[in-house]
């Protein structure tokens, strides 16, 4: 529920202002200038049938006060307002002056009064009735002193009027200060301590409302389902005992008041308890009720509870609840509704925030790729965190029909074991989720040994509720959160466990995507490797080998051939040294393709072949390392072979140092040169050719090149290679 856009302060400032001035003209004046600011509005005025007693909004002399009026008889809701337009008009009827009138039209979309406002510009309206009737009882006393001055023989009657208008000024004064002192407290509440300050309130209302009304006792009670209400905080008057302890649970039985407000929603009395019968009658023996009175306090557009007074039946007939007890309890119990809602706002916006909060580190660990168990424990601690429960757990159905718990988190004192082939038998919330695919809740586990059920009952727990993970369409688990009480799942926490188990699903999704795109990298690298592996056989077992048998053949002819024919041998001479530039380039492009030492001797001579070959000095340092995956020899080599070729051709290097080790499951090179430093692999070194090779196997290759202190290079692979 959003917080009201109106404060406590401001009804209590509105009163401070209107019992300021000295006439009533001028409160009513004061009361629609006031009214008009707290409530952003355009026109504020009071009409009293035919006649304008107030207003603020239109230029001087242009009041319409025929549309007005209209307005009071309900055949126009809404007002045209130079400079602002067609306005929505609300309007609340005031006690005094009798037939009066309180207006307020704004404009803007939907211009009319959200109910927290309305509530504020009922309140308004309350205050500026007792305003205006104090002032008239003020100005009433004025000249009742004059006319006593004036007139001697009225003397008596004149002294017997004042005093009992001195009395209702007397009670009206005492009903503001209890207003006040409470609307002080709710101007106050909030912070740390909700609960607590609650308490406050509601005591603090019980005993004002109590007093106000000379009641014997005073209670503020919440109603709760089933029509059942529980006693929220009692007041009883000096030497009075009514045993009735806050805490205690009574129903709201059909000739009860409670049961009047409740179906009604409006304030309600009981002159008499004669008659009842059942748990009523029960409860008027037992608190020796004679009469009651109470009002509803509503709270997010429902009757949330009702604040009450009472008088005994052993007090005196003639002492009873003072005629309107119920309408000025009203005054009270919006009061405790504007608490109310600002600690149910309070409450939901720190819910909220907390919420939020966990989803964001949730998210921020699926967009950065950990690992599924970091993942698992993660989102179990941040549920069983935010929904207060006693275990939360992570679950994924296996495809023999059994679950096992990949994640839990519980209270210290609670250590969750991690099991398989748990069966679903029973009633558990994991097999209600599996059946209908959607959200489910338990209010008492069942089971047999080996099952879901018995694994979280055997831990303490009694209800649960459970949220799916569907993955690309299946369902893959499921998140649970369990309680130590029967029926003690909270409402809608389905919806907020429904929440992570979408970034979960993300997740699993992701990293599955993850898996098989490495796999079908490290196939594409293992076809290319294999290819020019074969390559490399083609041309050293095909024309290879028939270029040389060739060039024998030639070199024979040539030594046959019968002297003096020396242009015949030059022109054949010179034949067989091209046979044999042709041979030295093949077998170039041989090992270009894939040198037959890496296929095989290994890594090891492969890389001291390629140091011989090198246009720079290498130092090599190669550790005794024997065979490794094809792949990984094949990465590490082309690797070598391009930082020596751009050490030679690009980098003016000196040396280069090639180190090769394998450290646990990892194969580590390391080559660095002396050379200008500054490469840079976009623009083209072939560097970025080779990083997806060694990505494309699970490996990592880093590169270090500042300007002038030459280039480091660094690749490891991970030996145990797994390819589709």
């Amino acid at each position: 529920m959003p917080a009201p856009s109106w404060s406590p302060q401001q009804l209590v400032a509105f009163l401070e202002a209107v019992w300021s001035p000295r006439t009533e003209a001028a409160v009513a004046l004061m009361a629609v200038e006031r009214a008009a600011e707290a409530l952003d509005a355009e026109i504020a005025a009071i009409v009293c049938e035919d006649r304008v007693v107030a207003v603020v909004g239109y230029p001087e002399g242009a009041v319409p006060v025929r549309e007005l009026v209209l307005v009071t008889d309900g055949a126009h809701h809404e007002l045209t307002v130079p400079g602002a337009g067609v306005c929505r008009v609300d309007t609340v009827l005031l006690d005094y002056p009798l037939g009066a009138t309180f207006i307020l039209a704004r404009a803007g979309p939907g211009g009319g009064l959200r109910h927290d406002e309305a509530s504020l510009l009922r309140g308004m309206a309350r205050v500026t009735s007792m305003a205006m009737r104090t002032q008239r009882l003020l100005d009433d006393e004025r000249a009742a002193r004059k006319e006593s001055e004036r007139q001697v023989a009225e003397n008596a009657r004149l002294l017997a009027e004042l005093t009992q208008r001195q009395a209702r000024l007397t009670e009206l004064a005492g009903e503001q200060a209890a207003l006040r002192r409470v609307a002080t407290l709710v101007a106050a509440f909030g912070g740390s301590g909700v609960q607590a300050a609650a308490d406050r309130i509601f005591a603090a209302v019980a005993e004002e409302a109590g007093r106000l009304l000379h009641a014997d006792m005073g209670a503020v009670m919440r109603f709760g389902p089933d029509a059942w209400m529980t006693v929220l905080a009692v007041w009883t008057r000096t030497g009075t005992e009514i045993p009735l302890p806050v805490g205690e649970q009574m129903p709201a039985q059909e000739g009860s008041l409670a049961a009047l407000v409740l179906r009604s929603g409006r304030p309600a009395r009981l002159d008499s308890y004669h008659g009842a019968t059942g748990t009523v009658a029960e409860y008027r023996d037992r608190l020796g009720l004679r009469s009651t009175a109470g009002a509803p306090i509503m709270a997010g557009g429902r009757v949330w509870g009702m604040m009450s007074v009472s008088v005994q039946d052993s007090r005196p007939r003639a002492e009873t609840l003072p005629a309107g007890s119920e309408q000025r309890l009203a005054d009270f119990t919006e009061l405790l509704a504007t608490a109310i809602s600002n600690a149910q706002a309070h409450s939901e916006l720190a819910r909220l925030a907390e919420e939020q909060a966990a989803l964001r580190r949730v998210a921020t660990l699926v967009a950065t790729g950990t690992a599924a168990p970091d993942l698992f424990d993660a989102v179990t601690i941040e549920m069983r965190s935010l929904l207060n429960a006693g275990i939360a757990s992570l679950l994924r159905y296996e495809a023999d029909g059994s679950v096992t718990i990949l994640a839990a988190s519980s209270d210290p004192d609670t250590e969750v074991p991690l099991l398989s082939h748990l069966t679903l038998e029973g009633r558990s919330v994991a097999a209600a989720v599996l059946s209908s695919g959607r959200t489910a809740r338990i209010d008492e586990l069942e089971g047999p040994p080996g099952s879901v059920a018995a694994a979280f009952r055997g831990l303490g727990m009694r209800s649960a509720t459970g949220a799916p993970i569907v993955v690309e369409g299946n369902l893959w688990g499921a998140i649970l959160a369990h309680w130590r009480d029967s029926q003690a799942v909270p409402p809608g926490t389905e919806g907020r466990i429904a929440q992570f188990t979408q970034l979960v699903a993300t997740a699993i999704s992701n990293a599955a995507s993850r898996a098989q795109l490495a796999a079908s990298r490290a196939r594409i690298v293992v076809t290319a490797d294999e290819t020019r592996r074969r390559i490399e056989r083609d041309l050293h077992d095909g024309i290879q080998q028939r270029l040389v048998t060739l060039a024998l053949r030639l070199r024979t002819t040539q030594d046959d051939v019968p002297p003096g024919h020396a242009d015949l041998l030059t022109a054949m001479s010179r034949v067989g040294d091209e046979l044999t530039s042709i041979l030295d380039e093949l077998r170039e492009i041989s090992r270009g393709v894939h040198p037959a030492i890496l296929s095989d001797g290994g890594l090891g001579p492969a890389l001291r072949s390629l140091a011989r070959r090198a246009g720079v000095p290498t130092a090599l340092e190669i550790d005794e390392i024997g065979r490794l995956p094809r792949p990984v020899e094949a990465a590490a080599y082309y690797v070598a072979s391009e930082a020596l070729t751009n050490a030679a051709k690009h980098a003016n290097a000196t040396v280069v140092h090639v180190n090769l080790r394998v450290k646990d499951t990892t194969l580590c090179l390391s080559i660095d040169d002396d050379g200008d430093g500054g490469a840079d692999p976009a623009r083209g070194s072939g560097i970025v050719g080779l990083i997806d090779r060694v990505e494309a196997l699970g490996g990592t290759l880093t590169m270090r090149s500042p300007p002038g202190a030459g280039t480091a290079l660094v690749i490891e692979l991970p030996l145990g290679i797994l390819l589709g």
